[in-house]
Order: C-alpha cells, then sequence, then structure tokens
C-alpha cells in the first residue's frame, strides 16, 4: 500500500496483495452492458439506469456464478464436412 491505495506489482501479477485471477471466458460486451459466459453460453443483462455498487454487485455475483464452468466440446452430428 502507498499512502493508502493499492499498488499493482507487474513483477509479480498481484493488487494489494492478492494474486490475480483470469477469468477471460468471462466477458463484458458494451451494449446493453451485456455480461456473457463463453464457457457454457449464459449472458446476462442488468436493467438500465443502475447504480455503480449495484453494477459491481452484479458483475461480481455473474463471475462468482460461472468462476468454475467447464469448457463445452462441440457437439457433433456424426455427419463429415
Amino acid at each position: 500500500m502507498k499512502d493508502g491505495r493499492a499498488v499493482s506489482s507487474p513483477a509479480n501479477g498481484k493488487l494489494g496483495g492478492r494474486p490475480k485471477e483470469s477469468l477471460d471466458w468471462i466477458i463484458m460486451h458494451q451494449e446493453g452492458y451485456r455480461f456473457e459466459c463463453l464457457r457454457c453460453g449464459w449472458s446476462y443483462s442488468p436493467k438500465l439506469p443502475i447504480g455503480v455498487n449495484m453494477m459491481i454487485a452484479c458483475m461480481e455475483s455473474f463471475k462468482k456464478d460461472h468462476k468454475h464452468c467447464k469448457e463445452q466440446k462441440e457437439k457433433q452430428d456424426g455427419l463429415s464436412n
């Protein structure tokens, strides 16, 4: 901490002493501020307007719900290309 603020250290990938999480499959789209899990396909768009604290809570909740989603294998229908 420096002057009460968390300091990021690129060398160790930590912010405020906690390791960074990489959840690249959980994304947010600009249009409609839609959250999407690229692993299971689920998406959620909070009703706007929304307060900043509520938006952060929605993001954290969506992240928690999809943190452990497994990658879906493409369904094969037995047909060859």
